[in-house]
């Protein structure tokens, strides 16, 4: 489990892959810390942001419900409602995707931006495109999306037992998100 949190968080842009490296050597001095503990004890992750990745997001790719993208980055810790809202408001004044401004304003990473609108199929809804400013910021390597995006999708083919499990999970987060409201 700790390996594929890393492996999220560096395709998410939120640590880089040495970080990861040396929570992982961490780890092996203090077995009973968990990768994403280590990551918040250093300060290079908020503990909410490291428990969406390690629980919720797993459960939210299988779920039904369709959030915005300032609704996930909220859910993440990654945005404040505050920050969102002002985001939206900005948008009525010139219409630039959400994602574009949060990069702008220096809330979010390039890649932080990708992996939410591929992991969710954002970019299908609403093709984001490109200002002069964004095709400067460096992006994702597509190889490691589409790697992400294969093995999300072999993950889900499922059983028919597995499927009431993810039915399970599905109520679980929509409770979750209610709770969040």
């Amino acid at each position: 489990m700790d390996t594929r949190l890393g492996q999220m968080l560096i395709l998410a842009g939120l640590v880089s892959p040495s970080q990861v490296e040396i929570a992982l050597i961490d780890q092996q001095m203090s077995p009973h810390l968990r990768l994403g503990e280590i990551l918040v004890l250093r300060g290079w992750l908020k503990q909410e942001t490291v428990d969406y990745f390690a629980d919720m997001l797993p459960l939210m790719r299988r779920a039904p419900s369709r959030l915005r993208l300032g609704e996930y980055c909220i859910c993440a810790h990654l945005l404040s409602e505050a920050q969102v809202e002002s985001l939206l408001q900005e948008q009525k004044a010139a219409p630039i995707p959400l994602g574009q401004l949060a990069v702008r304003r220096g809330w979010l990473k390039p890649e932080t931006l990708d992996f939410f609108l591929d992991t969710f199929g954002l970019r299908a809804q609403r093709p984001v495109s490109k200002t002069p400013e964004m095709t400067q910021i460096k992006h994702v390597d597509s190889r490691r999306i589409q790697a992400e995006r294969v093995k999300t999708e072999s993950m889900k083919r499922v059983t028919i037992a597995e499927a009431k499990d993810l039915h399970d999970d599905a109520e679980a987060v929509q409770d979750w998100l209610k709770a969040l409201s």
